[in-house]
């Protein structure tokens, strides 16, 4: 035990609860009747789900997500409004908010073993945290946020980065909806052959890359490391299922492609760049069908039909976007050795 700290439940120095119902005023668009923000268990965007007039929690808390991507955390300021069970852990006098967020990231909760995991107030209320003098915590907390602050620093040079390769790609080829540019418009199934992945078992993945595994594509990009692969080269994938299908991923050497990943094989010589931030301006969600499990059919895409510019110019603009992603290869570097150290600092602090 560390000097001077105490090691206590969770349920004991936080009020946990979970969230219910979506509020019947809920709007998609924030006004002054509808101000508060509505989150659930998503992580794009942080979980926000709308907005409505008035909240159920109005002290600073955190919320982990307790479906979908288990024991993400996120920090909640502002009166909100939680839904579709997501739990939430509002501290007492005892902790500051950001070192219980900070130790959550650490703990990564998991959930039970039913067919759809999920996260409870009951599952965690009796785990330990420790909890040093307020003096110990915002020194901790001070440290981890300037190892985070690089990190969030070098995220947003990617955004740069990725916004000025599709400037590129807009002032070389136009906006392939209006074809300014007059390119001869071709189906995508002359051009291209989608094919699906195959299934695998969710306890074949792990949740960290390490030697001997690939990445494994998904629905939602990559959803986990495995060690098996599919394919090995350039490729363009295609999300099929789920809330976030259509959403374009480029795959770069070995990797493991699920049924919910469409895997894109050109049929004629083209580069792979082009082909991505085609496919990206497509917005390919827009097709998809269904509410609960939104799905994207492999026959609807073939039917698209697209700009095909020269393969000369195809191949300039290759040529820029690896210059970029140059860069971004070391920026991810860095995210990545910035992340590792944070881990290790957490460690340090949080385990005895």
């Amino acid at each position: 035990m560390k000097h001077n700290w105490e090691y206590k439940r969770l349920g004991d120095v936080c009020k946990l609860c979970v969230g219910g119902d979506k509020p019947a005023d809920i709007s998609e668009i924030q006004n002054s009747d509808n101000s508060i923000p509505v989150f659930s268990n998503g992580i794009e965007n942080e979980g926000l789900y709308g907005y409505c007039k008035k909240s159920t929690i109005q002290e600073p808390s955190v919320t982990i997500s307790g479906r979908g991507t288990l024991g993400v955390p996120f920090i909640r300021r502002n009166p909100f409004v939680p839904i579709v069970r997501l739990v939430v852990a509002t501290p007492d006098y005892s902790l500051r908010l950001e070192y219980l967020y900070y130790w959550l990231l650490f703990r990564k909760f998991s959930g039970n073993g039913a067919a759809i995991p999920q996260l409870t107030v009951p599952m965690i209320r009796n785990e330990v945290i420790p909890v040093p003098p307020i003096e110990v915590q915002e020194r901790i907390v001070a440290e981890l946020d300037k190892i985070n602050e690089v990190v969030e620093d070098c995220r947003e040079l990617l955004r740069n980065l990725n916004a000025l390769a599709q400037s590129l790609f807009y002032d070389t080829f136009g906006d392939p909806v209006s074809n300014p540019k007059c390119w001869t418009f071709k189906q995508i199934k002359s051009l291209l052959s989608l094919k699906a992945g195959k299934s695998i078992k969710a306890s074949e993945l792990l949740n960290h890359i390490t030697d001997g595994y690939y990445p494994c594509y998904g629905g939602n990009g990559i959803r986990g490391y495995i060690s098996k692969k599919s394919h090995h080269g350039l490729y363009n994938i295609i999300g099929r299922q789920g809330a976030l299908c259509g959403n374009i991923t480029l795959a770069n050497g070995d990797f493991y492609a699920t049924e919910h990943a469409v895997v894109v094989s050109p049929l004629i010589e083209s580069s792979p760049y082009w082909l991505y931030y085609m496919l990206s301006a497509l917005n390919l969600n827009k097709y998809a069908k269904g509410v609960a499990q939104p799905g994207l059919s492999v026959g609807v895409i073939n039917e698209i039909s697209i700009p095909v510019p020269p393969l000369a110019l195809q191949q300039r603009f290759a040529t820029q976007v690896e210059a970029i992603e140059a860069q971004k290869a070391n920026v991810e570097a860095t995210i990545a050795e910035m992340q590792t150290l944070l881990a290790s600092r957490m460690d340090y602090w949080f385990n005895d």
